[in-house]
C-alpha cells in the first residue's frame, strides 16, 4: 500500500503511472490524504497514478495537469479496483487529459474505472472534479466494463441519507 499525506510529485513519466504506479490484491491501497500530483505523463494509462488490483482512498490534496497521452485515465487509472472520493473530502481532480492515438484509451480525462472480471465500486461523496478532458467519453469520469458481462460496476455521486441528495 501507499499513502500521500503531503508534499508534491512533480514532472514525472512512464509508460503506465507517471507518478504512482501500484499493483496488488484487493486489499492493496493507495490513500491520497493532502500533497499534490501535478504535470505527470504516462505514454499509456494513468497520467498520474495506474492502480491494479486495489483501492483507491482520497480525502485531501490535489491531482492536476496530468496526461494519459495514448490511454485512459488523466489523472487515476484504476483496473480492477475501486475509488473513493471521501466525505468531507477536500480534494481537487482537475484539469488531467486523456488521447488515443488508436481505436482504445483516450477514456477518462480525470478518472478511468475498469474490471479484470470482479465488480468494481466508485464513490464521489465530495471533493471537486474539474475541467478535466478526454477525446473519447468521460470526461471526468469513465467507467468501463466492456468484455465483463458478470462483473457489475456500482457508481454514487454526492452524499446519500437524511435529506442530501445524488
Amino acid at each position: 500500500s501507499f499513502t500521500m499525506e503531503g508534499g508534491e510529485i512533480r514532472q514525472c513519466y512512464a509508460e503506465n503511472g507517471g507518478a504512482i504506479y501500484v499493483k496488488g490484491t484487493e486489499s492493496t491501497i493507495f490513500r491520497m490524504t493532502g500533497g499534490k500530483i501535478r504535470e505527470c505523463s504516462s505514454k499509456i494509462d494513468g497520467g498520474a497514478v495506474y492502480l491494479e488490483g486495489g483501492n483507491v482512498l482520497i480525502s485531501g490534496g490535489e491531482v492536476s495537469h496530468n496526461l494519459a497521452e495514448h490511454g485512459n485515465g488523466g489523472g487515476f487509472c484504476i483496473v480492477g479496483g475501486n475509488f473513493k472520493m471521501d466525505e468531507d473530502c477536500d480534494a481537487v481532480i482537475k484539469e488531467n487529459a486523456a488521447f488515443s492515438q488508436s481505436t482504445s484509451g483516450g477514456n477518462g480525462g480525470g478518472i478511468y474505472v475498469t474490471s479484470l472480471g470482479r465488480d468494481v465500486t466508485v464513490d464521489i461523496l465530495s471533493g471537486s472534479i474539474i475541467s478535466n478532458s478526454s477525446d473519447r467519453v468521460g470526461g471526468g469520469i469513465s467507467v468501463d466494463m466492456t468484455g465483463h458481462e458478470t462483473s457489475s460496476a456500482r457508481v454514487t455521486v454526492g452524499k446519500t441519507g437524511a435529506g442530501n441528495e445524488n
